[in-house]
């Protein structure tokens, strides 16, 4: 292997780690896709149990290395244990020179991550906490194939009193997925400890919102968050909420009031969990509608994108939208955007705007794609 593919290897892996974000694709540019935004906009991706430093450049750890640090985890003492659960946390991702072809077909050579998944189920009861935290941070990872894992997780969420274990233990559950019924319902069991300090709480709702069978049982507790003193946790509160989508939609009402949030981040993510909680349009539109003129230029940007997101349901938006491409040129493309999404409805305002010459180009620039968009297939 050439130096420069590890190398590039571990600063996409920072990066990413940085950001909150994984390396793989995300949705296609053009015109149906919203104005780039920053990766972490949404509160993504932040893993509580182990802060990463965005100036952290990881070491990738070889997948050969995998059956000595299993070994090292099932057999060494407490320091060998402790960091070789560490190491699979950063075993090699993208492992180029491990694809062969056998019989014709592409498979993977050599060991795999998957093959310490035993090691790091039983490292989920090591009498040392710090590797217990590692080791479920590690599971977490594997993300469905892990599911086996979640009896495991679940008690030790249930058996942990220190906070920073169970939360540990929390996330990962929350990256599986889907598994076991009673995992919403233990997790939902953490938002209402009345003592529980604010990064478990912010793991719990995170992970509930992730799973989504079974998070309507968290709304109304996250509707309550949403009036917390703790400003953190109001604005996780919202992420979970939009990240919940339709089965959140009795929170429109909290959100839209969110909306008038002392502190533009929580308003911004409340902006954006009303974007996702579609089924609620008639009462998210008139309050998105009103956030167009905060005062806080990204929470604009963030309110257009969600009426976008409603599409033709937020066609009252249409004249505040319309004014908010004219006007304001921090809001313009993606006001734009938003009337593209609105479709046919947008049309006249849309035009209005082409038709003046006054307008700067950039503006006519921006109604002519949204015209594009508006004239598209409504089913795009």
């Amino acid at each position: 292997m050439s130096v420069a593919r590890p190398l590039f290897a571990a600063l996409l892996a920072a990066s990413s780690a940085a950001l909150g974000t994984g390396c793989g694709g995300g949705e296609k540019g053009g015109v149906d896709a919203p104005p780039a935004e920053s990766a972490d906009a949404d509160g993504e991706g932040r893993d509580v149990s182990r802060p990463v430093s965005p100036f952290e450049l990881p070491r990738l750890v070889p997948r050969e290395e995998i059956p000595a640090l299993v070994r090292a985890l099932e057999k060494g003492d407490a320091a060998e244990r402790l960091e070789a659960a560490r190491s699979l946390r950063m075993i090699e991702r993208e492992p180029w020179d491990a694809l062969a072809f056998v019989d014709g077909e592409l498979e993977m050579t050599g060991p795999s991550p998957e093959d310490a998944l035993p090691a790091l189920t039983a490292a989920l009861r090591d009498p040392v906490a710090e590797i217990r935290v590692e080791a479920a941070g590690v599971i977490g990872r594997y993300g469905r194939v892990a599911v086996p894992v979640a009896r495991d997780l679940l008690e030790m969420l249930r058996k942990e009193k220190a906070p920073r274990p169970r939360a540990a233990a929390i996330v990962a559950l929350g990256k599986i997925g889907p598994s076991l019924d009673e995992v919403p319902g233990a997790i939902t069991a953490v938002l209402e400890e009345k003592d529980a300090p604010v990064f478990l709480l912010e793991s719990a709702a995170t992970a509930v919102a992730r799973i989504q069978k079974g998070a309507e049982g968290a709304v109304p507790i996250l509707v309550r968050f949403l009036g917390d003193e703790r400003r953190d946790l109001r604005r996780v509160a919202a992420i979970a909420l939009g990240k919940i989508g339709p089965a959140a939609g009795p929170a429109v009402p909290a959100l839209g009031k969110a909306l008038a949030d002392e502190h533009a981040d929580v308003r911004d993510m409340a902006a954006l969990a009303l974007g996702r909680i579609r089924n609620e349009a008639p009462l998210s539109v008139p309050e998105l509608v009103k956030a167009l003129e905060d005062e806080n230029l990204q929470v604009r940007r963030r309110a257009a994108r969600s009426l976008g997101f409603l599409g033709e349901s937020a066609a009252p938006a249409i004249p505040k939208l319309a004014a908010a491409l004219r006007r304001d040129e921090g809001v313009a493309r993606e006001a734009a955007w938003a009337l593209g999404r609105i479709g046919a409805g947008a049309i006249p305002a849309i035009s209005e705007i082409l038709r003046d010459e006054a307008s700067p180009d950039e503006i006519r620039l921006a109604a002519w794609r949204a015209l594009q968009a508006a004239n598209d297939d409504p089913e795009r």
